[in-house]
């Protein structure tokens, strides 16, 4: 591929324009194929001056990286496995590593490219093998959607601005590129613009300055291996040259990078059965990791980990009716959230943690019974099970009403 000149160039629709008053933009890209910098290695750059990139690091366990795409704050990338499971990754800037969260349930042998989450949270994939486009739930690596796209062109860069979804497209025999937008109902691609022809293997909007920035790494040419960066406005096809990325590495999947500080999702008060351990998951609606997690307040021995894990205490029957206080802080470079909560000892037979046993407990016995020798298979009556066995039948009724005093009165165990 030969890069155009400088000054305007018209092909079709398209216009290009080499200025550098555009608004910068924070960059980040993940090297897929390893021949310039090694699998995995994350560099981040201004878009306005990629040739002046910085090495966060290298995560050892990213590989064939072809999707990356900021969800609150949270860099989340997609590759794919021998085998051709898609792997979901958070990657950490601070320290240039990557934390595997899922791995996709269906099979897919193509390659991941694209990457966008949609305003829903769900995360785009394009499949150029199968000709596919997807979207998962990253968290558990389920398929939410998927349809078939065109069997020639091959879509290799996502990105939504608003409900609208921009693609890249390159066909086969290499005549064409081009940006356009796709149905993610019917995976129908609606050209736009010319872009020079070649591989675009990673793009984002960035909302600051109303730009696509797109990476092409010169793939199935003369031109690679390298990535240039571009810049496209997507309502007039008008696109600039931003400059090659060094050092040089291929980036095929590219994101602006979005800072944000945490926000915790509120902890409502909640109760714990004596001689029970206690254990709660504490998540945040956003925040940029990496995230620091510090138990301010807690009952001894509590604990909470890296993930906002909280465990470690199991309150005693004296603790029975006693109510403990948590507070918990999470905080980033840019800014700290707390949250606090209060957590009672109940008896293990107040089952609507009321403070005592009385019918409303009751209730729950009986839309658990399952009868003698029956197993009792739903998870929400497995508390109902008090003899021991694996039924809930007039034994497990005999000990709750030796224990059931009536509303008010505090149970003794």
């Amino acid at each position: 591929m030969t890069f155009p000149s400088p000054g305007l160039y018209r092909a079709g629709l398209l216009s290009m324009v080499i200025i550098s008053s555009v608004t910068a933009a924070p960059i980040v890209g993940i090297d897929r194929y390893g021949v310039l910098q090694p699998v995995g290695t994350i560099l981040t750059f201004d878009s306005n001056d990629p040739g002046h990139a910085t090495v966060i690091g290298t995560a050892t366990n990213l590989a064939d990286i072809g999707a990356v795409d900021y969800r609150d704050g949270v860099l989340w990338s997609a590759s794919t496995a021998i085998g051709g499971r898609l792997l979901f990754h958070t990657v950490d800037l601070i320290h240039g590593t990557a934390e595997l969260v899922s791995i996709s349930v269906h099979f897919h042998t193509g390659c991941a490219y694209g990457g966008s989450f949609d305003a829903q949270g769900r995360y785009w994939v394009s499949d150029n093998y199968h000709h596919q486009l997807c979207s998962y739930e990253p968290s558990t690596g389920e398929e939410l959607s998927c349809v078939w796209t065109a069997p020639d062109p091959y879509f290799t860069a996502l990105a939504f601005v608003g409900d609208t979804l921009y693609a890249t497209r390159y066909t086969g025999n290499s005549t064409e590129s081009k940006l356009g937008t796709m149905n993610t109902t019917t995976g129908s691609f609606t050209p736009l613009f010319d872009l020079p022809v070649g591989w675009f293997q990673g793009m984002d909007y960035d909302p600051t300055s109303g730009k696509l920035i797109v990476a092409y790494t010169g793939c199935c040419s003369a031109a690679w291996p390298r990535t240039v960066i571009y810049s496209v406005d997507p309502n007039t096809g008008a696109y600039e040259l931003r400059g090659e990325v060094a050092p040089a590495a291929t980036l095929d999947a590219i994101a602006v990078i979005q800072e944000m500080p945490p926000i915790l999702v509120s902890a409502p008060s909640d109760c714990v059965i004596a001689d029970t351990a206690y254990t709660r998951q504490l998540k945040t609606s956003q925040g940029t990791v990496p995230l620091s997690w510090t138990l301010l307040t807690g009952p001894p021995n509590t604990q909470i980990d890296n993930h906002g894990n909280i465990t470690g205490w199991t309150p005693t029957f004296a603790d029975m009716n006693t109510t403990f206080t948590f507070e918990v802080q999470v905080s980033n470079t840019l800014g700290t959230d707390t949250e606090t909560w209060q957590t009672t000892v109940r008896s293990k037979l107040d089952f609507d943690c009321d403070g005592d046993i009385d019918l409303g407990d009751f209730g729950h016995m009986q839309a658990c019974l399952s009868g003698q020798l029956i197993p009792q298979a739903d998870s929400e009556c497995q508390d109902a099970i008090l003899d021991g066995d694996t039924d809930v039948d007039t034994a497990d009724v005999a000990v709750f009403l030796s224990a059931m005093k009536g509303p008010g009165i505090k149970p003794a165990f």
